[in-house]
């Protein structure tokens, strides 16, 4: 990526197990289960679109909501049409986000993908998919670090008190509405991870880093209520301190 008009897709899923059967391995009690053995609660997105005017000054745009859709399906179709003229960007989508997509793709008849099977999304080192986490762990090379602890060390507010972890009970309990928004917290903190990583390696000038946080605090905004936890941060009280 360098300084030009782009599109970046951030995305986030949630789910839950699945009945399909499934045994831990041997000595591996804890394991987790594999992409087939989860269904897709929601998927979040945040579309950022950036631009130059004839001045020179960058601009940035943000859409921040869940892929509504009739079945997981439809809605990872939904992901595939975007993702033909924007990069996708995840943490941990990889191993995990998009293997899941990919499995509800399969699992229906009617449904096809093609943007997210081509090698452009899967292709570990291809620039159609920047996956955050395999980027900041040197694609393997060191441990996994969680969003939380990384978010944490660049003054985000991290996961707060929910977890992955909970999202089953929530599910039970008909509490939608909130892994919806406990989603869209991860697909934003996600995104100005993103920005930090892109600016660090010298992929995106200060300049469009400022508008492209600009935007994602703006989008975060408008959700009012259920996403304000997220802007009790360091970070956030920086960004709107600073001079427009």
């Amino acid at each position: 990526m360098s300084d030009r008009p782009l599109r970046l897709f951030v995305l986030d899923i949630e789910t839950v197990r699945n009945a399909l059967p499934w045994t831990p391995p041997a000595g591996r009690p804890d394991a987790f289960p594999p992409p087939p053995c989860w269904d897709i609660v929601c998927i979040g997105g945040l579309l950022l679109t950036v631009t130059r005017d004839a001045e020179g000054t960058w601009s940035a745009t943000a859409k921040l909501k869940i892929v509504e859709a009739t079945s997981p399906a439809a809605a990872v179709q939904i992901v595939d049409r975007i993702a033909e003229t924007a990069t996708l960007v995840t943490f941990n989508g990889r191993s995990f986000d998009l293997p899941v997509m990919e499995c509800a793709i399969l699992s229906d008849p009617t449904a096809s993908a093609p943007r997210l099977f081509r090698k452009r999304g899967r292709g570990r080192y291809d620039d159609g998919h920047q996956d955050v986490s395999d980027y900041l762990t040197n694609h393997g090379a060191t441990s996994p670090v969680s969003l939380d602890l990384w978010c944490r060390s660049v003054g985000l507010v991290g996961k707060g008190d929910t977890g992955g972890s909970d999202v089953a009970a929530m599910h039970a309990a008909g509490r939608i509405a909130e892994i919806n928004a406990y989603c869209l917290s991860d697909v934003a903190q996600t995104a100005l991870l993103f920005l930090d990583a892109a600016r660090a390696a010298g992929e995106l000038s200060a300049a469009v880093v400022e508008a492209c946080e600009g935007a994602t605090w703006e989008a975060v905004i408008g959700h009012g209520d259920a996403l304000r936890w997220v802007t009790r941060c360091a970070r956030f009280e920086r960004w709107s301190k600073e001079p427009t």
